[in-house]
């Protein structure tokens, strides 16, 4: 008996543990199924790039969907004249290139080192057909992006720079569940993003670390330390 209780609690630690690592490893498309998730992988070629590599050129044939595994990267659009602006950051877990166009409407650079899943078109279609759970989580996260232009959309165009700056870190804060929050982009990028200048983004950081909103643990990472001022900020009710 003793041994066979023992077999038992070796077999259950060792689905909890294969359980723990399968929710590990494909954490960055949570969401899915285990099963389901290990399919998608396995069927993507993996890429990896460094900062400043361009993974998604606009204009080029968009024969390729991508998920990002790990990392970071910027969306960019290019305008007459050879600006690029910056229109949007990607973090683990978000995708590139699903909707079908012949080309590319934008362009990714990466902000860090990375690590890209890489699918064929028809491939990726095929494991939307294969795997339905899949193809709802890609409507959910094409759902999410809608959203979050419409809320960039209105922040542009309603909001004061000291509110923009706001809502971005508590943007930010959500992404990253409320930990530490990797800021791996350049402030000069930032700013691009939210519209303001660089010496805005610069002045209204270091307010917010003085009020005791914010704290900066080297370059890269921030914490968020008074939610509720931010978020009283953000909505324009701070003035």
């Amino acid at each position: 008996m003793a041994n066979s209780s023992r077999t038992g609690l070796n077999s259950d630690l060792f689905a909890a543990t294969s359980n723990l690592n399968n929710e590990t490893k494909y954490k960055f498309m949570s969401g899915l199924a285990p099963e389901v998730a290990h399919a998608v992988c396995a069927a993507a070629e993996r890429r990896s790039l460094a900062r400043n590599d361009d993974l998604i050129r606009e204009g080029e044939p968009a024969d390729a969907c991508y998920i990002l595994q790990e990392g970071a990267a910027t969306v960019r659009k290019s305008f007459r004249g050879g600006c690029e602006q910056v229109v949007g950051f990607l973090f683990s877990g978000d995708i590139m290139g699903t909707a079908h166009l012949r080309q590319y409407a934008y362009s990714v650079r990466m902000l860090s080192s990375t690590e890209v899943l890489r699918f064929d078109r028809r491939a990726f279609d095929d494991l939307c057909d294969t795997y339905p759970q899949f193809g709802s989580w890609l409507l959910q996260a094409a759902c999410g992006e809608l959203a979050a232009a419409q809320d960039h959309m209105l922040l542009l165009a309603r909001k004061t720079a000291r509110e923009r700056i706001a809502q971005f870190l508590l943007h930010l804060d959500a992404r990253f569940e409320k930990r530490a929050v990797w800021m791996p982009m350049r402030r000069r990028e930032i700013a691009d993003y939210l519209g303001v200048s660089l010496e805005t983004v610069s002045r209204i950081m270091a307010e917010f670390t003085r009020n005791g909103y914010i704290q900066t643990d080297g370059r890269y990472t921030l914490y968020i330390l008074n939610r509720s001022e931010l978020s009283t900020l953000a909505e324009g009710a701070g003035h």
